[in-house]
């Protein structure tokens, strides 16, 4: 039997602090698939990959006023997780890197989730000093890859409580 802990805007929770009352939970589903966005265009204080970072990672993304390079990939991936409500929870962000990483030991390698096993989901970390390629994780193996930001991942959401 798989122990899945909710936190509280209906998430599952992947990482706890404070013995338990803080920590962050991911949106229960994917929210499609997008592109990073941004592409040739350096983004200031987008660069961490730390647990913790995703929210100053993706109001980064949305204050650099990133836009989708390809008019059919619709909005980029730090919108639709900062666009994204549940249960009246509006906080929501695209994940750092790390934040990734706990996602991917915490929930998909326990089989919680529903997480697409091909592809690559989009992290809020771009590459240090680079306008053209941001960090993704596999989450078929847990490999951390550097795509181009113009290319498509999954998107899931989440949000520190």
């Amino acid at each position: 039997m798989k122990l899945v802990v909710l936190g509280p805007a209906g998430g599952l929770v992947f990482y706890t602090t404070d013995g338990g009352r803080h920590g962050i939970e991911a949106s229960p589903t994917d929210q499609g698939q997008s592109e990073w966005g941004c592409y040739t265009v350096e983004v200031a204080g987008a660069e961490s990959q730390e647990v913790g970072s995703g929210k100053t990672n993706t109001n980064a993304i949305l204050d650099g006023g990133c836009v989708q390079d390809y008019v059919y990939s619709g909005d980029i991936a730090a919108r639709i997780a900062y666009d994204y409500t549940l249960n009246g929870f509006e906080d929501w962000y695209l994940p750092s890197l790390g934040e990734l990483g706990l996602m991917y030991s915490e929930l998909r390698e326990k089989k919680i989730g529903d997480f697409a096993g091909y592809g690559r989901y989009i992290s809020s970390s771009q590459q240090e000093e680079s306008n053209i390629r941001s960090w993704a994780m596999r989450f078929s193996n847990g490999l951390e890859v550097l795509i181009y930001r113009n290319l498509h991942g999954h998107v899931r959401p989440v949000r520190s409580f």
